[in-house]
């Protein structure tokens, strides 16, 4: 996992800092990173995306049919990693992405687990 993270990183960061020179709302970006990941995720797409007699514009039209309003930005990085191979590391990319997004944000998310309920003072 760690070794995907790592190539998903300069990826991540480059869509990340893309989205903030043409001041591009986050999440936009993120929720359409996280159905390209879901859609890569699906184990019958996998089989047709990694199979090596499928076209690259197939391996494209397999997203872009299922996300036609998916930004010119995106699909281009899509297109890259379609060149370099990179499809499988779609889910890293969209977590990083999402990191970036909410750490420049100033923003946590964490999951709270307690012995007893929280008071609803403590969670606000």
């Amino acid at each position: 996992m760690s070794g995907l993270i790592t190539i998903a990183r300069p990826y991540a960061q480059a869509l990340y800092d893309t989205a903030c020179r043409a001041d591009i709302d986050c999440s936009v970006w993120r929720g359409a990173l996280d159905n390209l990941a879901l859609i890569s995720e699906n184990s019958d797409v996998r089989t047709l995306l990694m199979s090596p007699k499928v076209a690259n514009t197939t391996r494209l039209a397999c997203f872009t049919v299922l996300i036609p309003e998916l930004p010119v930005q995106l699909k281009a990085c899509l297109q890259l990693l379609i060149i370099k191979k990179r499809l499988l590391i779609l889910s890293e990319i969209s977590v990083l992405f999402g990191w970036f997004c909410d750490r420049d944000a100033h923003q946590l998310h964490v999951k709270l687990y307690t012995a007893k309920p929280a008071a609803p003072d403590f969670i606000e």
